[in-house]
Order: C-alpha cells, then sequence, then structure tokens
C-alpha cells in the first residue's frame, strides 16, 4: 500500500521523527515530485489512477466523509506542490494460531472432533476474529477464552 501526501505529511512525519522521510526515500521506499503524476511515475504506480484518487480523496475531505468506507476525521487535503508517495508494507506485532476450539475452549481435530484434555486460548486459537484482526478486541477474547479453559479442565 502507499501513503500519498504533501508537504505537510512530511512535516508531521519529521516532527515526530527527524529524517525519517529522507532517510525512507534514500532506501527507495519513498518518491517526491512537483505534481501528483510525477510522484506516480516515480513509484512506478499508474498516473491517472493515482491523480484520480487522490482527486476522490480531497473531495471527501471536502464532504467531510469518505463515501467508500465512512470515515470523516482526516489530516487534510494532498495540496499542489511538492507530493510524496511512501511505500508501506503492513506488519503484525502478534502471531495468530490456527487451532479450531468449542464454546468450552477445548481443540477439535481436524474431523472437528474434541481432543481430550487439550484446550487453547488467545492468539493461539485460529478463526475466532474472522479475516480480520480487531484491536482491542483481543482483551475480551483472551479473558474468556483463558477464564472458560480454567474451568473447563478444573472439572
Amino acid at each position: 500500500m502507499y501513503a500519498i501526501g504533501d508537504q505537510k505529511m512530511i512535516d508531521a512525519i519529521n516532527a515526530n521523527t527527524e529524517g525519517l522521510a529522507e532517510k525512507l526515500m534514500e532506501r527507495g521506499i519513498a518518491w517526491k515530485a512537483n505534481s501528483v503524476e510525477e510522484a506516480a511515475q516515480a513509484a512506478g504506480l499508474d498516473a491517472a489512477v493515482l491523480a484520480e484518487t487522490v482527486k476522490t480523496f480531497n473531495g471527501y475531505v471536502d464532504a467531510g466523509v469518505d463515501a467508500d468506507f465512512g470515515r470523516t476525521a482526516f489530516n487534510g487535503k494532498v495540496e499542489d506542490g511538492t507530493v510524496y508517495v511512501v511505500k508501506l508494507q503492513s506488519a503484525y506485532h502478534l502471531t495468530f494460531g490456527g487451532l479450531t476450539i468449542d464454546a468450552q475452549t477445548r481443540v477439535l481435530n481436524t474431523e472437528g472432533n474434541v481432543i481430550p484434555g487439550l484446550y487453547a486460548a488467545g492468539d493461539a486459537v485460529g478463526n475466532f476474529e474472522g479475516d480480520i484482526h480487531q484491536s482491542g478486541f483481543c482483551i475480551t477474547q483472551v479473558l474468556w477464552m483463558g477464564r472458560t479453559a480454567g474451568q473447563v479442565a478444573a472439572k
């Protein structure tokens, strides 16, 4: 994915971590240009598509709502002038397991049968949150699973 911004974005990045934007450009994962189209070309992106995306985004900022995703908080429009494209990569700070459990936190085998004496809770469990990770939601999940596993195992 890519972050697209203007000098205000770079100033905010540098205010938090001085020189970060320049280091990203040195590493070849950020590009600076005089227009959205030039920045897109430097990054190897389709210039027309990026220009239209920025135009749409700026319209959402003006309207105060993102019609595609419902976003209502914005840091501002991407303005004319110096434009930056920064290549981003998603990374997780935790692991997701793949163990399947029942409502009593008992681990199930590949046929869906309970494995006697084996319980799982927290991030060792797969398929609990669906396809996405809901930050903050895990606390409830871990508390419920841990308590349930302890109670069932004690019985």
